[in-house]
């Protein structure tokens, strides 16, 4: 038997998502409670029956879709937020193919500069990695200054970002770059973490990355990070330590499944950035990741503009007005006023929105 629950509102709505499979179900439900079971949630019409239970996991806050009852809905919890995932349309996610069906190779290659693809090895993965993130900015412009959720099929993705030629978060970038990956041969398993660049005690998973295997060992494959990010693939190993142009990236095992990315500068000390789980998850479990991020009115990607792409010999970021050239260890700081900012997009980023 089903019980009725309360769900504690932060908003005024609860907006309705029409699923893949046809039913229509809130798609985020504000609050801190959950509940093993509910129906007629507060009257919406939307029958839900025997909801698997949250689990709260070390790694991170995960739906175990397994758990689910036919047809029923889950509940995933992430910092206030219920995120209502539809079992059918979990199933049918393969139908829809989020991950393996990339449009073209050819062109996703063009897009990065390289002319072919090769055999998938180490020096091949580093070689994708650079040009990459030479090539494709990292940019949250969708969600900032248009309100948007970005789409994580595959589909979607290739044409915003290899034909449009425009550049997205951590979630967009490195979802398409674990497609093209598996597409080249590699082994990817996608990997969720914690940004640790400003002291906050407890901070949220807000970053995909990609974990690779090639002969057994893993390495962490990252496009899609907005700070110091490493211009290849670190050997995901406890004291991996590699340098490149002057920064120097080191990983450190946490515990059975977190792995810690420190970073040192030319002249400064270590510091760690970056979180990574290396606990398998599916690339479904970022969706409400990403609609959290998108749409909390509190994530640093609604209230802060967002643009970096490096160069090659630094990189350029932008962070709302102020606009920062990193060349070798100088950098320079400029105010851009808010009628110049579409033409700097578009010279030193390459987008146009």
């Amino acid at each position: 038997m089903a019980s009725a629950f309360a769900i504690h509102m932060l908003h005024p709505t609860i907006h309705m998502l029409k699923r893949p499979c046809g039913a229509r179900i809130p798609n985020v439900a504000l609050g801190y409670h959950a509940a093993l079971g509910f129906s007629d949630a507060l009257g919406l019409g939307t029958l839900i029956e025997n909801v698997s239970p949250v689990i709260l996991s070390a790694c991170a806050v995960l739906l175990t879709i397994a758990q689910l009852p036919a047809n029923g809905v889950g509940v995933l919890l992430n910092a206030g937020y219920c995120v209502m995932v539809c079992r059918k349309c979990t199933e049918d996610e393969s139908e829809h193919d989020m991950t393996h069906e990339l449009p073209s190779v050819d062109e996703y290659l063009e897009r990065i500069g390289i002319e072919q693809p090769k055999a998938p090895t180490t020096e091949f993965l580093d070689e994708l990695i650079d040009a990459h993130q030479h090539a494709v900015p990292f940019d949250n412009l969708d969600v900032y200054a248009k309100g948007l959720t970005p789409s994580l099929e595959v589909a979607d993705l290739f044409d915003k970002m290899v034909r449009r030629k425009r550049g997205g978060y951590c979630f967009e970038l490195n979802g398409l770059f674990g497609a093209l990956l598996r597409a080249l041969g590699y082994e990817v398993q996608p990997a969720m973490a914690r940004v640790t660049l400003r002291p906050i005690p407890h901070p949220l998973i807000t970053h995909r990355a990609n974990i690779v295997t090639i002969d057994g060992k893993r390495y962490l494959a990252d496009v899609g990070f907005g700070g110091p990010m490493p211009n290849f693939a670190p050997l995901v190993e406890d004291g991996a330590t590699r340098t490149e142009g002057g920064h120097t990236f080191t990983l450190h095992e946490r515990d059975a499944y977190w792995w810690e990315v420190g970073y040192r500068g030319s002249k400064e000390e270590e510091r760690i950035v970056l979180r990574v789980c290396t606990m398998p998850v599916g690339e479904e479990d970022f969706i409400p990741l990403s609609f959290f991020q998108a749409n909390n009115p509190e994530s640093v990607f609604k209230l802060n503009r967002m643009a970096n792409i490096k160069t090659a010999d630094g990189a350029y970021d932008l962070r709302n007005n102020t606009y920062t050239e990193f060349h070798g260890a100088e950098k320079t700081v400029t105010e851009i006023a808010e009628a110049d900012i579409p033409a700097l997009l578009k010279e030193k980023f390459g987008i146009v929105l």
